[in-house]
């Protein structure tokens, strides 16, 4: 619940789903039916489609809470149901942001722009939801990069321009960071010879010094991609500093095995790293659970009451 707040907390309202931007009438997710999920109907169903079983693409409820669904879905409507042709997870990510505001006492969600095709045999049908999937050109790293930072230079907000791209903060601050770096660097990005998040280090090293490191890295890691933890490793040597770099779950599980008189930290501090760790509860560490209410966010301010109110609806 209190990472749904947080949700909540950092997004706008999805009070952008309001009539005459988009062709379709706005209904609420629970209204349609998606085969498969909804039904026992298998793989023989012409609207049947696997990937309504896996995970939703992360950062898309977080999405869907601040901007609604923004692409009309398209149905037909069979023996009563109003049966998803294309749009599936559209309709999971609203129904999941429904639920993760109803819960939050919010009674105002996000709706769901829709059209119907009553017209369609089942080999149209199909065809048109294979054809819509197929053609979808995702963004390059640098094309992300500067679409961020086009829009963080209106809105000033990085969690804004986090939540619109469907990624944590982290993510948006690497690829602009990416670029900042040398030319060969984000080169490299773009080839996907090594992550956005992997190459932040260099950036404390001048262009030309990030080239040549790069190539070293690459070299070395022989046809794979080389991980943050090497980069760091290799910009620490190179700028005579230790990358500071957290130990690893195993190694503080060690550290709290260790004999009683090699043991120099105190029982406190050996309490947190457990309890960081998943090791404890916090109800037995003194004054954790009061520190860990304290460090909550504030519940989200209701939310305007247009955000489905105002919608036009499919006439009765």
């Amino acid at each position: 619940m209190n990472e749904e707040k947080e949700l909540s907390k950092n997004t706008r309202p999805a009070s952008k789903n309001k009539g005459g931007r988009l062709n379709g009438t706005w209904k609420d997710p629970d209204d349609f039916t998606i085969i498969g999920l909804d039904t026992n109907d298998g793989p023989e169903h012409e609207l049947y489609d696997d990937r309504v079983f896996k995970p939703l693409p992360e950062g898309m409820v977080a999405n869907v809470i601040a901007l609604g669904i923004q692409e009309v879905v398209v149905y037909r409507v069979n023996v009563g149901r109003k049966e998803i042709i294309f749009g599936r997870q559209r309709v999971r990510a609203c129904r999941e942001a429904k639920k993760i505001l109803t819960d939050l006492g919010e009674t105002i969600w996000p709706m769901v722009p829709s059209r119907t095709e009553n017209d369609l045999d089942a080999a149209e049908m199909m065809e048109l939801n294979i054809s819509t999937n197929t053609f979808r050109m995702e963004d390059s790293v640098l094309a992300k990069a500067r679409k961020a930072k086009q829009l963080l230079r209106r809105c000033r907000d990085v969690k804004r321009v986090a939540v619109a791209f469907g990624v944590d903060v982290r993510s948006v601050q690497n690829w602009l960071l990416v670029l900042k770096l040398a030319r060969p660097v984000q080169d490299a990005v773009e080839a996907g010879e090594i992550t956005a998040s992997a190459v932040a280090p260099l950036a404390r090293l001048e262009k030309k010094a990030q080239a040549a490191e790069l190539r070293k890295l690459l070299k070395k890691a022989n046809g794979k991609r080389p991980t943050a933890k090497e980069v760091k490793g290799a910009v620490g040597q190179r700028t005579g500093t230790r990358a500071n770099i957290a130990p690893s779950k195993k190694v503080l599980k060690r550290l709290l095995t260790l004999e009683e008189e090699k043991q120099p930290l105190s029982a406190d501090f050996l309490a947190g790293v457990s309890y960081a760790i998943g090791l404890t509860d916090p109800k037995t560490v003194d004054g954790l659970e009061q520190a860990l209410k304290a460090a909550q966010p504030l519940p989200a301010k209701k939310r305007s009451k247009t955000m489905s109110k105002e919608l036009p609806t499919e006439a009765s």
